[in-house]
């Protein structure tokens, strides 16, 4: 669609054999292996170009970093303004962070004091250390098919197979042994069983987290009265509640899908869409909890990092808001989203082939299954070969995404209708194509 970007004899394939020289498997992360080489050479806007010339409208947006837009200059320009002068310090702290922590504090409804960090696995990470030293218990509770990062306590049971559902299910080698004994894996959306359990469990726990959109599986929403439960009983057990919402927090509102469903939390990790790619994320809460952290004053919960609060990432952050508190700006999302996945359904439905659409705002995924989808035994059954099989066929026609089975698409304020309209027609095209 677009003139290549790089203009030597270096394509995909060449480029992508002295990345793997280089770099285990040739990526930075596992999340980013696809089905063949890719090395991109440009992002912009909502489309991104590889090493060979071919252009892509991205789908993908950095698993949902990207709310605004590849490169948004409006962004950049005003990080740059605000940041002027000041670089990492490393002492201290600087009126740009505090700018941005008066932002989400004023933003989030369960914030009263909020820290930074780096990543969405770090602010997890900082969130569970937190509640078990201020509650002095040992374990945590997650739900089947969560993932809140790559630590030790919370990896595993992610995208389970459906044999191994009510095991414990690591997704890495290198996880000492009896780690699982220090997490209780719960049944998402399953209101009575999750109370008893929470209940009987209750002596020995710190924390439940939990994604109100289980966005890394399903986008799949927490049901009203499951979460009300959730509020309830953990409060009454003197457990901390914690939200991630590390997909979820901006591009839904600015105050997170908690002021979408109208239960606060104790504490609350964000990230990714706060700053429209650039490397920050966080942890917001009480203040009675967040005063644990050592940085106060006769707090005893280690809290550190020397890229924390980073000047150029708090103005991108600070810039990245603004543009997200215009008028309109979530409507767009919403509606692009909208659009999307109306159109998919209506070519799945059209085909009547066995497939459905869920997401909420911006993010949308297709499962290969038919049935609810309240949880994660319910989509566990997800034909993953067809999972893998379609993404593959709608990069092929020009839709860049994952080609990993349960990954969410995800669109920004830079896409257009005519984008999300040619994706829709790609789609029913993948489809039919498939061999169910």
């Amino acid at each position: 669609m677009t003139a290549p970007v790089n203009e030597t004899s270096e394509t995909n394939e060449t480029l992508a054999g002295r990345a793997a020289a280089l770099m285990p498997g040739g990526v930075g992360s596992s999340a980013r292996v696809l089905h063949r080489p890719f090395v991109f050479t440009r992002a912009k806007g909502a489309e991104l170009t590889d090493a060979d010339g071919r252009t892509y409208v991205d789908l993908n947006c950095a698993f949902g970093a990207i709310v605004l837009g590849h490169g948004d200059e409006a962004q950049l320009a005003r990080a740059l303004e605000l940041a002027s002068g000041l670089g990492l310090v490393g002492l201290g702290t600087t009126p740009i962070e505090m700018d941005l922590a008066d932002l989400v504090v004023r933003h989030l409804p369960s914030a009263e004091r909020v820290v930074f960090c780096c990543s969405g696995s770090e602010a997890t990470y900082h969130a569970l250390r937190l509640a078990r030293g201020r509650t002095g218990r040992p374990r945590i509770a997650k739900f089947q098919g969560a993932y809140h990062g790559w630590h030790d306590y919370v990896a595993m049971n992610f995208m389970t197979t459906p044999d191994a559902i009510g095991t414990y299910d690591p997704f890495s080698a290198g996880i000492p042994p009896g780690v699982g004994e220090s997490t209780l894996v719960l049944p998402f959306n399953d209101t009575d069983r999750v109370e008893a359990l929470l209940r009987r469990e209750a002596a020995s726990l710190a924390a439940v987290i939990v994604e109100p959109i289980m966005h890394n599986t399903g986008s799949f929403a927490g049901r009203p009265d499951f979460l009300a439960m959730l509020r309830r009983v953990t409060a009454e057990l003197g457990i901390v509640l914690i939200f991630d919402e590390v997909i979820s927090g901006f591009r839904h509102g600015l105050g997170g899908y908690q002021a979408i469903c109208g239960v606060t939390p104790d504490l609350t990790t964000f990230g990714k869409a706060i700053a429209n790619g650039f490397p920050i994320a966080g942890v917001a809460g009480r203040k009675d909890l967040m005063d644990g952290f050592r940085a106060k004053p006769h707090g005893t919960v280690m809290f550190g990092g020397t890229y924390n609060a980073t000047p150029l990432s708090c103005a991108a952050a600070i810039a990245c808001i603004e543009r997200l508190s215009r008028p309109g700006a979530h409507d767009r999302l919403y509606a692009l989203g909208t659009r999307f996945r109306d159109g998919v359904q209506a070519a799945i439905d059209a085909l009547g082939v066995p497939a459905q659409v869920a997401g909420h705002g911006s993010i949308s995924i297709l499962h290969f299954m038919r049935g609810p989808m309240d949880s994660y035994e319910d989509i566990a059954v997800n034909r993953r070969d067809l999972d893998v099989a379609f993404r593959v066929a709608m990069i092929e026609r020009g839709f860049m995404m994952s080609t990993t089975p349960f990954r969410r698409l995800h669109l920004t304020l830079a896409h257009t209708e005519t984008q999300i309209d040619a994706a829709v027609a790609a789609a029913a095209d993948a489809l039919a194509g498939l061999p169910y």
